[in-house]
């Protein structure tokens, strides 16, 4: 179970990274320079009109919409969710069942003692 957990993990860190990179690269790069006189002008985003295009969703820097504005998840990023959730549901659903079977036996413990009636046999 520690194994199947430990490359889930592995897994999750792998995504995490991968969506982190595509963040990075939609960021807006701004030199200290131009952050500092923006800051001075009593404009934080780096521009001199009074109204800006709204900023896009945290969420959803780096992945640019198509034609039907929905977001476009770079492929890379999706065969790494795809396999964590081949593995959740082919590995995971194992130990969901032995769970199943012997209840606390996989996550929690034991229902009841493994010891219980050994008094009685000795």
């Amino acid at each position: 179970y520690w194994e199947y957990l430990d490359l889930r993990s592995a897994l999750d860190k792998s995504i995490t990274s991968a969506y982190s990179k595509v963040q990075k690269k939609d960021e807006p790069k701004l030199n200290k320079k131009k952050k500092k006189i923006s800051e001075i002008n009593g404009n934080v985003n780096g521009t001199t009109s009074g109204t800006s295009a709204p900023k896009p969703s945290p969420a959803a820097l780096g992945l640019s919409p198509d034609d039907n504005l929905h977001l476009v998840v770079p492929e890379q990023l999706q065969q790494l969710v795809e396999t964590r959730r081949q593995w959740v549901a082919s590995v995971g659903e194992v130990f969901d069942e032995k769970e199943r079977e012997f209840p606390g036996r996989i996550w929690d413990l034991p229902q009841r003692s493994i010891y219980e009636g050994l008094e009685d046999a000795i």
